[in-house]
């Protein structure tokens, strides 16, 4: 057997396995990561750049001498053991926390598997928990999309066809900003790169999917005159003023566009003259008082929110804007 760096590119990387027995042929994570600085791979050791190189270097020839011996109890017995079996053994072998996810005979789902990484990851790393709250959204919106589109995911299928589908669903169906469909993106591939290193069979375009991210922008305040004159222009189409009636709604609401989709007749309570909604972003419950501004816009909409996509709304909100300073000048 030989150790390996499974990304050796990058910063920090996992210490890999290669077994190699027959027919049966194994890479899987041993459960240590280094700096890829501190692999030494002639040596097939840990060097001191890595501060825990001694204990590492020790497990690793623990692991090395266990397998080896492991390989030559099947070789000298003749045994008969399925590649599902071998698997199991080496994985075992290796790093006992691995069991979830060594076993191919395994009937966990894709949704399954990810759980599970959420549960690990929140068991045995100290990570911020917004972190873990990023891991549950993101596991959130797989579970609706797969509900949704009426498909069931797997490893095999991600590849730039699902990438592309769930992007969609993210900014048209969800209404989500780049930047928070791209902090999704990254934890699937994050999820991905961990699932890869355990040995299942993940589609190697996964490492293609992007993280798309909204270039910083100037934060922009308007007056009240401003407002007004948005509020007052003369638009020459109807989707212009569906946008305009959007923004009017955001501004008076106080709500990210992704929010506003929840403005809708079951959310709004006409005796108190509010509307409680969930936000997406936060999960935070919020009771909105209605202005008669709100109440004469979501009137015109049968009480909700005008339905539109963001990338229609971000795109055609400069064209009011534009409307609004021609018709002022």
């Amino acid at each position: 057997m030989k150790f390996y760096l499974i990304h050796p590119d990058d910063e920090k990387t996992s210490i890999f396995a290669d077994v190699n027995y027959k027919k049966f042929r194994l890479r899987l994570s041993t459960g240590f990561v280094i700096p890829s600085k501190a692999w030494d791979e002639d040596k097939q050791k840990v060097t001191s750049k890595e501060p825990n190189y001694t204990g590492i270097n020790v497990n690793l020839a623990l692991v090395r001498g266990n397998i080896d011996s492991f390989v030559n109890d099947v070789k000298l017995y003749k045994r008969n053991i399925s590649a599902a079996e071998f698997r199991k053994q080496i994985a075992k072998l290796l790093n006992p926390t691995l069991n979830d996810y060594s076993d191919v005979a395994s009937e966990k789902s894709f949704i399954e598997y990810f759980e599970d990484w959420i549960k690990n990851t929140e068991k045995i790393q100290k990570l911020k928990p917004g972190t873990i709250g990023q891991y549950k959204i993101c596991f959130n919106h797989l579970k609706n999309y797969q509900s949704e589109k009426n498909t069931e995911l797997n490893f095999v299928g991600m590849n730039l066809e699902f990438y592309d589908s769930f992007l969609n669903y993210l900014n048209f169906d969800k209404m989500m900003v780049s930047n928070t469909a791209g902090s999704i993106i990254k934890v699937i591939k994050t999820f991905l790169k961990v699932m890869s290193e355990k040995g299942l069979n993940v589609n190697p375009q996964f490492v293609k999917f992007k993280a798309f991210k909204d270039s910083e922008a100037p934060t922009v305040a308007l007056t009240d005159n401003e407002l007004k004159a948005v509020e007052t222009v003369n638009l020459d189409s109807e989707l212009l003023n569906k946008v305009r009636d959007l923004f009017v709604l955001q501004t008076q609401l106080l709500l990210r566009v992704s929010d506003l989709k929840q403005v809708k007749a079951e959310n709004i309570n006409l005796e108190n003259m509010t509307i409680g909604i969930y936000q997406e972003k936060t999960g935070d419950y919020l009771r909105i008082p209605i202005t008669v501004k709100v109440q004469e816009i979501l009137s015109k909409y049968h009480n909700q929110a005008p339905v539109m996509n963001i990338l229609t709304y971000n795109k055609n909100i400069k064209e009011v804007n534009c409307t609004k300073k021609r018709t002022r000048s």
